[in-house]
Order: structure tokens, then sequence, then C-alpha cells
């Protein structure tokens, strides 16, 4: 069975929408990030971005990915952003389903991450011949991530715009993925017409 398999920057909407469009459809949901946090037995968020840039992180959502390819059935997952640009995990996503990039203007993403650290600041701090720089985490990874969107994009088998707001947005991958599943059934039973 087909699983719909969402990647994109951190704040693009792939678990905020995800969750909701599994209820609609019925289908299970996953999240690599939650469950990297539950296998590695880390207590938060907070706990995980400490380990993001470590080995530990890294190949738990290795693991992750593994034991969702052996999953059997449609289900949606999201995806941490790393993932779908860990050379480990790329192919894994193609193989296990419809790889779909939730594309996301990243000011409106930036925006979204300064308005919700107004009350959870974790910070970065930088040092260069410049000075020290304090920046929160959130916009450095979104920065971070967004220098790869050409690789996010190459590995998608659809884009999806996500500049529509929540509401509009679950509708609209809620149809998209309603449609991917006709295709994929009609597909199935050999044909690629039907109603």
């Amino acid at each position: 069975m087909e699983k719909y398999i969402l990647i994109g920057v951190p704040g693009c909407g792939k678990t905020t929408l995800g969750e909701e469009v599994a209820k609609k459809l019925e289908l299970p949901f996953f999240d690599t990030d939650r469950m990297t946090i539950e296998s590695l037995d880390l207590d938060d968020e907070i706990e995980m971005l400490r380990y993001n840039t470590k080995v530990r992180f890294h190949y738990g959502q290795v693991g992750v990915v593994k034991q969702l390819e052996e999953y059997v059935g449609p289900a949606i997952i999201a995806t941490g952003a790393e993932v779908a640009l860990m050379p480990e995990c790329a192919p894994l996503l193609k193989e296990m389903g419809t790889v779909i990039y939730l594309e996301r203007s990243i000011e409106d993403i930036l925006e979204e991450v300064k308005e919700r650290e107004q009350s959870f600041k974790h910070i970065v701090i930088q040092i260069s011949d410049d000075g020290i720089k304090v920046t929160s985490a959130g916009i450095e990874s979104v920065k971070l991530y967004a220098k790869e969107i050409s690789q996010y994009r190459d590995l998608a088998d659809e884009i999806f715009n996500n500049d529509v707001g929540k509401d509009m947005g679950v509708n609209q991958l809620t149809s998209l993925i309603r449609r991917l599943m006709k295709v994929g059934k009609n597909m199935k039973e050999g044909g690629l017409g039907g109603n």
C-alpha cells in the first residue's frame, strides 16, 4: 500500500497538516522526529535539539525510516527536515511511496517562528571575527534548511504549495492525497482511467 511522505524545511507544515489530513482520510500518522525522540528515550524537543547534530540522533532517524519502510499499509508520514537530505534515507522514502514537498514561503515561516519563540527562548550563539551574535535556534534552523530547497524539490514526486493557511492547506492536501490514492488504486487494478 502507498505511503505519503511529507518533506520540507522546519515550519512548512509537515506535522500540522499531516496530522489533520491523516484524521480526515482515516489513515495512520507517523512523525519521524517524535518517533526518534521516543526511540532514543529523549525527554523533549530541547533534548532532541542537543542531539540533532550528533551521530546518535542521525542514526535514530535512519532506524525510524527503516522501521516505517516495513510498515504495511497506507499512512501519512511527516519527516524531520533533515531526513530527506540524508543519503541513507532519501532512496528509502522514494521506495516507500509518494514524496510530497510542502513548499512554503521562507519569510512566512520565519515570521511564524519569531512569533512562536516569543515565549520559548532557545538561542544559538555564533562567535566570529565580527563579534558575538545571539540568534534564535528556530530561525537559524529554518535558514539552514532553506539552503537545501533544491534537494527537497528533486526528491519530491509532488510539490504542494502551503502558502494558503492551515484550513485551506489541510483541505487541499487532503484532496491531493485522495487523488493520488485513486490513481494508485487504478494502476494497481490495471487501468489508468476509472471512476
